[in-house]
């Protein structure tokens, strides 16, 4: 009998184990934000000088070799973009998940 009652139970706990894991999953939303950013080689700005569109990922010194001055820039890269968050999101996690910055990244 013991071996009976500890297959059920551990059916019942499989099963509930399952049925917990489909909401949590069936909520989330992954969408890519990789497009439409703006890149400056310096530190962040207000003004709108200086600001290239470009696509991540994305290499701000790759051109470096092609042009006459010698060696490459290795000064401040900025990237911004404005994210515009709906409303109903907001009592929802949001996370931001970046998967090249190199070098002291950060978001403000």
């Amino acid at each position: 009998m013991n071996k009976l009652l500890f297959s059920w139970l551990r059916r019942l706990h499989v099963s509930l184990l399952l049925l917990l894991a489909v909401p949590a999953s069936a909520q989330r939303l992954v969408q890519s934000i990789s497009s439409d950013w703006l890149f400056r080689k310096g530190e962040l700005t207000t003004g709108s000088d200086g600001w290239e569109k470009v696509s991540l990922p994305h290499t701000w010194n790759a051109t470096d070799v092609l042009d006459d001055e010698p060696g490459y820039y290795r000064g401040v890269g900025t990237y911004k973009k404005t994210l515009t968050v709906p409303a109903d999101w907001q009592r929802r996690r949001v996370f931001l998940r970046f998967e090249g910055p190199i070098k002291k990244p950060r978001c403000t």
